[in-house]
């Protein structure tokens, strides 16, 4: 658990370079802005409210990419690493007990055989 929980903080910790990220946002400006010139001149007036619908998709999936450049934080759509560890720790937990009382039934059964003989 504990090498996954490592592996989960090497990746928060990872930064991405802040010019990728304007990078990224002026090229998809630009793009948003440059939709409509292209599509008036075959769709005409249905270019407008066709591109300002493709530019606000365009736009949140932009927003989703920053989000998803860390996604172990405190916010409510990040990923809760406490419930999962503490979701593998009960399984771990449950499991643990079920061997130790399956070994103990067996040596219990094993002591009834001895005592048999």
């Amino acid at each position: 658990i504990s090498e996954s929980i490592q592996a989960l903080q090497r990746i928060q910790e990872t930064p991405e370079s802040w010019t990728y990220q304007r990078h990224l946002r002026l090229a998809v400006l630009m793009w948003v802005h440059l939709v409509p010139l292209v599509l008036i001149p075959t769709l005409g007036i249905v270019a407008v409210p066709l591109s300002t619908i493709l530019g606000f998709i365009v736009i949140k999936l932009d927003d989703i990419s920053a989000e998803l450049q860390n996604p172990f934080g405190l916010d409510s759509s990040d990923v809760d690493v406490a419930a999962l560890t503490d979701t593998s720790q009960h399984y771990l937990r449950l499991s643990v007990l079920h061997h130790f009382a399956q070994s103990a039934s067996e040596a219990a059964g094993a002591a009834t055989l001895i005592e048999d003989v």
